[in-house]
């Protein structure tokens, strides 16, 4: 008689051979799955599975629960499975996993209904997946991420109070609904050997995220399209992420591209929370900090920290960052009696062992 067993390996050899010669495995998912039984009890604990078990109002016909598509979903993506193409090798063909996401045998067998039958293998059609998520509205997914945050919140899971603001790009095709576009311009090397400039128009979205510094929890989000600037979605992001932990967050490191003054003395004033984010190099506090590089630390305005792997300069109270205030102070650029609101800056002249000899990576603070 034929066993019914099957047997996996970690051919972890046959990897490495294919990766040293450029041949790209068909597919690299986790075979573990011991975990998720574990991890599926901690979120029914907290409560997490009857906050998002709704109807999503752009679905008539309802033949799938919400539930069970977006733990399939949850699923797929903690295994490492990277295509609604192996959903059906890799997920659906494992009766037990299947179970403990909360489908029951004859779904698993016979599936929700008769459409699509001999072309599925599992509870659905792997296209099912994808067009149930297509339908989710940004209001309907910022609700799940809001109730996951308030569910951890309210069990003190999110303990943090510091937190990053990162923004990072989705380029995709033209084809894609609801993109942006935005014109890039390179320099590149001609065939002569000179450095040309080329324009390029790159389409898609951008991610801005509010998370946990430490453990890399999101508390914010928002999806918007690649050309818009990320300043103008700040201040939502800063509030919701505040409401949602009970005002947690108390330093924010800003990603560069949300550098603008008032944005960061709204921050600081209005909404109490420190900053750190990353000056341009040509910005006047730049070179301005750099200047204090052959200073000596005196411990009132100019500080100096270092171990073997890294040096930093501090410097307290630099005037040259005209812009930041509030936006009446800004128009008072140029006139006698303006006076610019001090700022603190801090220089890195050595990272992981390697001096900056010229120029060092600038960051200013909130003073």
């Amino acid at each position: 008689m034929g066993s019914s067993w099957h047997f996996y390996e970690r051919a972890q050899k046959e990897v490495y051979r294919k990766l040293r010669a450029r041949q790209r495995p068909e597919a690299v998912v986790g075979a573990g799955w011991g975990f998720l039984d574990h991890f599926f009890i901690f979120l029914f604990s907290l409560g997490f599975f009857a906050r998002v078990d709704f109807r999503l109002k752009r679905v008539k016909r309802v033949m799938v629960p919400t539930l069970l598509m977006i733990l399939t979903y949850e699923v797929k993506q903690l295994m490492g499975i990277s295509s609604m193409n192996q959903l059906e090798e890799h997920l659906f063909r494992d009766t037990a996993l299947l179970k403990i996401i909360g489908f029951t045998a004859r779904q698993i067998q016979e599936g929700f209904c008769r459409r699509g039958k001999g072309k599925r293998w599992g509870p659905m059609h792997r296209d099912t997946l994808a067009d149930f998520l297509s339908r989710f509205s940004a209001k309907e997914v910022d609700f799940i991420l809001e109730e996951a945050v308030r569910v951890l919140v309210k069990h003190k899971l999110v303990r943090g109070k510091t937190y990053i603001l990162d923004a990072t790009d989705l380029p995709t095709t033209k084809r894609y609904w609801g993109c942006g576009v935005k014109k890039v311009v390179k320099k590149v090397r001609s065939k002569e050997g000179k450095e040309v400039e080329v324009v390029e128009y790159v389409y898609g979205y951008k991610l801005l995220v509010l998370m946990e510094a430490r453990h890399k929890l999101v508390v914010a989000a928002r999806m918007v399209k690649i050309n818009e600037h990320e300043k103008s979605f700040t201040k939502r992001l800063v509030r919701e992420a505040q409401e949602r932990t009970g005002g947690a967050v108390k330093v924010l490191l800003v990603d560069r591209g949300f550098i603008d003054g008032v944005l960061l003395w709204w921050l600081w004033k209005k909404m109490k929370i420190g900053f750190v984010i990353p000056a341009r190099s040509n910005m006047e506090v730049s070179q301005d900090l750099r200047g204090f590089r052959s200073e000596k630390a005196d411990g009132q305005r100019v500080f100096w920290e270092e171990t073997k792997e890294v040096r930093v300069l501090g410097v307290r109270g630099l005037l040259s960052y005209d812009q930041f205030g509030e936006e009446e102070h800004k128009r008072k650029r140029g006139r006698k009696d303006f006076r610019a609101n001090p700022i603190n800056g801090i220089m890195v002249v050595r990272w992981a062992g390697k001096e900056y000899e010229e120029k060092g990576d600038v960051r200013a603070e909130s003073a």
